[in-house]
C-alpha cells in the first residue's frame, strides 16, 4: 500500500485515538512487537492486530516474539507490549528498549487478555500509551527511553 506524504503526516483516526505515524521511526507505520514467554499468547495479539490493520488499512505492523529471541527485531520498532507472564524480565528488558528508542507498555493480566480478545482495543490501548494521553491506569506503566541531553554551545 502506498501512502502519500500527506497521509503519512497526517494521523490516522483509530476509534478514539489516532495512530501517530509522525511519532514512529519510518515515518509510515506503528511498529509493535508483542513479548510472552512461548509467543502463543503473543502471536494472537500480533495477529489480530495485523489482521485488523488490513481490514481497516491502518499503518500499523505487528510482530510476535519470544523473549530472548526478539533482539535483532526490536531496533525497528516503536513498541513493546510485553506479557505479564514475563514481568520478571521486565528490568532487563527495559535497558535493551531505551537502548533502541523502543516504548515499552507493560501490562496485568486481565489487561493482556482483554487485548488479545481485542484488537480495535488494544491498538487503542497501545497508541494511547504512545502518545502519553492514557486515561487513569494506574495498573499498567509505560516506560519511555531516556533521552540524553543534547550539550549546546
Amino acid at each position: 500500500m502506498t501512502r502519500s506524504r500527506a497521509a503519512v503526516d497526517a494521523p490516522v483516526e483509530v476509534d478514539s485515538g489516532e495512530i501517530p505515524v509522525s511519532m514512529t521511526k519510518d515515518k509510515k507505520n506503528l511498529n509493535i512487537m508483542v513479548i510472552c514467554a512461548g509467543g502463543g499468547t503473543s502471536g494472537i495479539l500480533a495477529n489480530a492486530l495485523n489482521k485488523m490493520a488490513k481490514e481497516k488499512d491502518l499503518p500499523v505492523e505487528a510482530a510476535a516474539a519470544t523473549y530472548g529471541a526478539h533482539g535483532d527485531l526490536l531496533p525497528d520498532m516503536d513498541v513493546v507490549v510485553l506479557a505479564p507472564q514475563m514481568d520478571a524480565m521486565r528490568d532487563s528488558l527495559k535497558l535493551e528498549t531505551d537502548k533502541a528508542n523502543v516504548k515499552m507498555i507493560t501490562t496485568t493480566g486481565k489487561q493482556y487478555i482483554d487485548l488479545t480478545r481485542h484488537a480495535d482495543k488494544a491498538l487503542e490501548f497501545i497508541v494511547q500509551k504512545l502518545t502519553g494521553k492514557s486515561a487513569n491506569d494506574e495498573k499498567s506503566e509505560t516506560h519511555t527511553p531516556t533521552q540524553t541531553p543534547t550539550p549546546t554551545a
